[in-house]
């Protein structure tokens, strides 16, 4: 388990993408919701929404369907294939470039 500033992120999370939604996260903590909100794109589906955390003693990122919504489910880190800004669609991580990265 990867813990980055009191949330849990799986192993396998890159670290590259662990840094992103912390970022994010504490966007839409702080309130900055203009440029907080993103797109997960996966093989079939893409979700949008805010980074926030469950609470409890295990914290995991979670995704938040709208700045009103109290919760939401949590994020499938694993199986993310590029997180983009949802306004604006800017490419924020990919991971077929973490894959050239690590074969080089």
């Amino acid at each position: 388990m990867i813990l980055m500033k009191n949330v849990t992120y799986k192993e396998s999370t890159p670290k590259a993408l662990v840094d992103i939604l912390e970022r994010y996260r504490a966007r839409h903590r702080l309130g900055q919701y203009f440029h907080a909100r993103l797109t997960f794109v996966y093989s079939s589906h893409k979700e949008h929404g805010y980074i926030g955390n469950t609470t409890g003693e295990v914290r995991t990122p979670i995704l938040v369907h709208n700045r009103r919504s109290l919760g939401g489910y949590i994020l499938d880190t694993e199986n993310v294939l590029e997180v983009r800004e949802a306004r604006g669609g800017r490419l924020l991580w990919s991971r077929t470039d973490e894959q050239k990265e690590g074969s080089k």
